[in-house]
């Protein structure tokens, strides 16, 4: 018997061609009909009509509205992530289209995913399905229904008829359903398969979706039909529950799934690095910004500005309570400044400490050429400047894939120099010395060392990027050494993981290159570096950018793009930011260089400097009666304790969360998966001591307290 699970649910993709209160109210209909305060009622209402146990059909059970499987509310995570947080299974919709096509052939769409190789496992295990179309094309299905069975009021598939008259289509539809069940069988492994049944923001009118499941149902499941397919209402937990029964052995994967193309030519490596300001708005407000479109870049203008100015009223408030806050603690009724321009000025320095690098540049060109690190005695010569690429045009049948603000597809493998010389000023004060780079009238930076710091600041301008060729651009800042790489580079996971990533290469499959830029671009949170085995170069970011090592000895960063072309992945609109004035939109940011020994530069302090773990942990209590949130993090090489985070404070109740801190640690009880390496063993939470709190590289770890502050003359607890 063949258990078809039918999920309903829907991908309320708010903040993409619409803003988030335009996507709940339903406004601006001509850009995509969608209204998500209608769904929640419509949903509600069909599920209030068929409470639990009043029929055979618990729609109630089923409704899904997030990618993740547990226990509890429903919710959407990645990674090792979703495991700490909780949940037993991450189900994607877009893996690369040649890794989608071996996975085919060797009936594993289901494995099991290894986030992390710090966290002892299960920790970082989470069972990962592929939702994939019901045939090894190209196009992205991904958590649509099959062909034929879309009852939503945006489809154009007939209803399910039933009656005796002419229209009736139900045995037509049940051959389909069956058919499309039986195919997508021989794709997985055991008796069960998981279908989604919705799409974006389907549900407006649930009626229509589950009159015509429950008669799908029905009738599938009818004696008279003979078929030996069961198709019931489901969700991804009961879905998980059914695989774990079956007690198999999965493939483990211990990479990511980057880079993701959904076919030749297309890869969606531009996204890592469109909307490049508001990028760094984004990581200079916390990461504030969490829906996909608003962090990648990749919703349309007017949605972009929406997301800025939400930020900038947070920050309105904030600056209010933290200017009361320092008065308050300083005695003082003066006036604070805050500078809120950091794109577009530069707030004064205010530090100096001992001597640490050396840093030389070529008097004929300006560039930068040689570090030396003199508390290591290293030095590299090194090599910096800008580039550009020329967005590839849709000319011609034969390559029509342009860059835009997903896709990135360079014209060329060898960009163009902004200049080959900068012109140059030197400025030195006691507290710090910088050079001033100027490449073009768009493109200049600042070159910085302040004594004892241990990295070079170079603080980049960009923009506006000139289009009035009809071409669109992309820039990058690319890094030279002459340091024998072997095609090998590191980018970091979340900001906290480290992957090794080899050009050309994918650890799972032979990969056929058909983009040899594009097509070895990685996302970088926070850092990326090269290394010999002896040196090790890397580049701190300030922001989410797109990366590469497309030379040996070289790394690469793209600051910025602005493209006249729409790269057709429903957007609708050239990723070409106008900025206020309309001529194009300027970005200032910051990379930091740093020069270390390969094997303790990245522990020692490039990941606390990237990851921002080298200050101490901040409690922070939120309004109210409690209790509070507190989660505190360990990037060191071994398990070590964490300073107290509950100083000062008396602890009436601590309790140890899931990563999320919203179920108990010791209620999350995790499915175990084998794999050819074993089957870990479950993990007991360890009874929280609030005095102490252990943690493992890598390893974060989030309480439940109830506080109050200790009065004067009140002792400890």
């Amino acid at each position: 018997m063949l258990n078809v699970h039918l999920v309903p649910h829907s991908h309320d993709d708010v903040g993409w061609l619409k803003t988030v209160d335009q996507y709940y109210y339903g406004v601006r209909n001509w850009d995509q009909h969608a209204g998500v305060q209608y769904i929640l009622d419509s949903v509600v209402a069909q599920l209030a009509a068929d409470p639990p146990g009043a029929s055979s059909t618990p729609r109630w059970r089923s409704w899904r509205a997030g990618g993740g499987s547990r226990t509890g509310p429903p919710g959407a995570c990645s990674g090792s992530w979703c495991r700490r947080m909780g949940y037993d299974g991450l189900f994607l919709g877009r893996v690369d289209h040649q890794d989608k096509w071996v996975r085919l052939q060797r009936r594993e769409l289901e494995l099991l995913w290894r986030g992390s190789s710090s966290l002892e496992p299960p920790q970082a295990d989470i069972f990962t399905g592929e939702v994939t179309a019901l045939s090894p094309g190209i196009l992205p299905n991904v958590y649509d229904p099959p062909a034929g069975l879309c009852w939503d009021q945006l489809c154009a598939d007939a209803p399910l008829v039933d009656g005796d008259g002419p229209e009736r289509n139900v045995d037509a539809v049940v051959d389909s359903f069956l058919g499309a069940a039986a195919t997508q069988a021989q794709q997985y492994r055991t008796n069960h398969i998981l279908m989604t049944m919705g799409s974006d923001f389907h549900y407006e009118n649930a009626h229509l979706w589950f009159k015509n499941l429950d008669k799908l149902i029905a009738h599938t499941n009818a004696p008279a039909n003979g078929s030996r397919v069961h198709a019931l209402y489901s969700t991804p937990s009961c879905y998980l529950r059914e695989l774990h029964r079956a007690n198999l052995t999965w493939p483990l994967k211990t990479d990511d799934f980057f880079p993701y193309s959904d076919g030749p030519h297309q890869f969606w490596t531009g996204y890592f690095s469109s909307r490049p300001a508001l990028k760094g708005y984004e990581r200079l407000s916390s990461g504030f910004l969490q829906h996909h479109d608003a962090v990648a870049g990749t919703e349309r203008q007017h949605v972009a500005n929406d997301y800025a100015r939400q930020l900038a009223k947070g920050w309105d408030t904030c600056q209010v309570l933290v200017a009361n806050a320092l008065s308050l603690l300083g005695g003082t009724k003066d006036p604070l400044e805050f500078c809120n321009a950091l794109n577009v000025s530069v707030c004064p320095l205010s530090e100096a400490s001992p001597q640490h690098l050396r840093v030389l540049f070529d008097p004929v060109t300006g560039h930068l050429s040689e570090i030396h690190n003199l508390a290591e005695g290293l030095s590299l010569p090194v090599f910096q400047s800008f580039y550009w690429s020329v967005q590839r045009q849709h000319r011609g049948r034969a390559l029509p894939q342009a860059s835009g603000a997903y896709i990135f597809r360079p014209n060329a493998s060898d960009p163009i120099p902004v200049a080959k010389a900068a012109a140059t000023r030197l400025l030195k004060t006691p507290l710090v010395q910088e050079l001033q780079q100027n490449f073009s009238a768009w493109c200049s930076q600042v070159l910085r060392l302040r004594p004892g710091q241990p990295y070079l600041e170079l603080e980049w301008s960009v923009g506006p990027i000139p289009v009035s060729d009809g071409l669109g651009k992309e820039v990058i800042s690319r890094f030279r050494t002459p340091l024998a790489t072997a095609g090998r580079f590191h980018t970091d996971s979340n900001g906290r993981q480290v992957l090794e990533r080899r050009r050309d290469y994918r650890p799972t499959w032979n990969l056929s290159q058909s983009e040899p830029v594009a097509g070895n671009y990685y996302p970088v949170n926070t850092r990326i570096f090269i290394e010999d085995g002896k040196v090790q170069l890397t580049v701190l970011t300030d922001r989410s950018q797109g990366g590469s090592s497309v030379l040996d000895g070289s790394l690469e960063l793209m600051v910025h793009r602005r493209l006249l072309r729409d790269d057709g992945r429903g957007l609708g609109e050239a990723l070409d930011e106008p900025g206020a004035d309309g001529r194009g939109l300027a970005v200032r940011g910051r990379h930091l260089l740093l020069l270390g020994a390969s094997a303790a530069a990245e522990a020692a302090w490039q990941r606390p400097k990237g990851a921002g773990d080298g200050e101490p942990p901040h409690l922070v209590l939120a309004a109210g009666p409690g209790p509070h949130l507190r989660q505190v993090s360990g990037a060191g090489m071994a398990g070590s304790p964490a300073p107290d985070p509950f100083l000062g404070l008396h602890r009436h109740l601590v309790r140890e969360m899931a990563l999320g801190g919203d179920v108990p640690l010791e209620s999350v009880s995790r499915l175990l998966w084998n794999t050819d390496t074993g089957t870990p063993k479950p993990r007991r939470a360890p009874r929280p001591d609030p005095r102490r709190v252990r943690l493992e590289p890598m390893e974060i770890r989030t309480f439940l307290a109830s506080v109050r502050y200790r009065g004067p003359g009140e002792g400890g607890s």
